[in-house]
């Protein structure tokens, strides 16, 4: 059987002006998009306003302290990044990823998050963090607040370079005075002294010393436990029935140890098969939802890119509040009148060639 190739008899001009009417189409769809708001841009403004108040706090408490903020590793000018070097600091950490959690818009991808993990109003919620991300610690705070989910947290009170790293200005010092102040209600059950065993290992007994005395000196209880799986079974009975796990940084019993890698963000199904070494791990062999706030960068990156993100904006005025859209009216005429130009040239096609295969 032989194919016959058959021209087309359409002439050339027509064939432009259908090519120059697609390229109109095309540009007229795409200089009509508008600007909308997000699915509830209302609760993720209020998570990032509350993360505001917080940060103002913070600010204070720093000024009464007397310690200026330096810009140059803080450009948000929060008071939420720490030292690079500090007797209780535990490991390395990286600036970048500490000053993307001092932006208070990041409360509004926490509440994405959870929503993602089927977090509602009046569920309860164990978090397990350290003083590596205190920005990010009081956005997931902020995000409870607005949702009205009920926080339970169990605090080592270490933290990586970078984070709430000077002893007289760690994550609990923040916590009790965002409590005095009533933004948010206690969150910590207890603490622990951190580091690679959560108990200290890795850090000097100078530094050890300075851990629990800030833990009690703000009035928290002190746990410490001779073997490390008594302590990842203490923060799951501590816990009791909740509905999702938070994870914020890299402590060993919260996340897991050395080696570990779990992926960032929400994990809403079972996935871990092996032996069970954190908390972490435990609940995503239960099948509970977690979200494992690790990897900063590639959190930020789903929503918007990580430089911009530094670089601080208004609350509800960048891209995780607003988002483009097509014109459905302007896309549906412009699809609607090429497809009939289409359809009409392809029946004109089509006909002359019938008539003259019938010759």
């Amino acid at each position: 059987m032989k194919l016959h190739w058959s021209p087309s008899r359409l002439p050339d001009w027509v064939l432009v002006v259908v090519a120059l009417l697609s390229i109109g189409g095309f540009y007229l769809f795409e200089h009509t998009k508008r600007r909308v708001k997000v699915k509830d841009y209302e609760l993720k403004l209020a998570a990032t306003q509350t993360t505001y108040r917080a940060f103002d706090e913070v600010r204070n408490l720093r000024d009464e302290l007397n310690w200026p903020i330096d810009t140059l590793y803080d450009p948000l000018v929060t008071g939420l990044i720490g030292h690079q070097y500090s007797p209780i600091t535990t490991r390395r950490g990286e600036l970048t990823e500490k000053i993307l959690t001092t932006n208070p818009n990041f409360a509004a991808i926490v509440v994405e998050l959870f929503q993602k993990a089927g977090i509602k109003e009046g569920d309860v919620v164990g978090i397990g963090w350290n003083g590596s991300y205190p920005g990010l610690n009081i956005a997931v705070l902020a995000a409870c607040e607005v949702m009205h989910v009920k926080p339970v947290a169990i605090t080592s009170n270490e933290s990586s370079m970078w984070g709430a790293n000077d002893s007289m200005l760690t994550w609990l010092h923040i916590e009790k005075r965002l409590v005095e102040k009533k933004i948010f209600g206690k969150t910590t059950l207890w603490a622990t002294i951190g580091g690679d065993d959560d108990n200290g290992l890795g850090v000097t007994q100078h530094g050890v010393d300075l851990i629990i005395r800030s833990i009690q000196d703000n009035g928290f209880e002190l746990r410490r436990f001779q073997y490390f799986d008594d302590d990842v079974r203490s923060r799951i009975d501590s816990y009791g029935d909740i509905k999702a796990y938070i994870n914020i940084g890299y402590n060993p019993a919260s996340y897991g140890p050395a080696g570990v890698r779990i992926e960032p963000g929400v994990i809403r199904h079972p996935r871990w098969k092996g032996e069970v070494k954190s908390v972490l791990q435990y609940y995503m062999a239960q099948g509970k939802p977690v979200i494992n706030l690790v990897s900063i960068d590639e959190i930020v990156s789903d929503y918007i890119e990580p430089q911009k993100f530094m670089e601080g904006t208004a609350p509800g005025n960048n891209r995780i509040f607003n988002e483009m859209k097509y014109s459905l009216t302007i896309t549906g005429l412009v699809v609607l009148v090429i497809g009939i130009i289409l359809f009409g040239l392809i029946r004109f096609d089509l006909f002359s060639y019938l008539i003259r295969r019938g010759k």
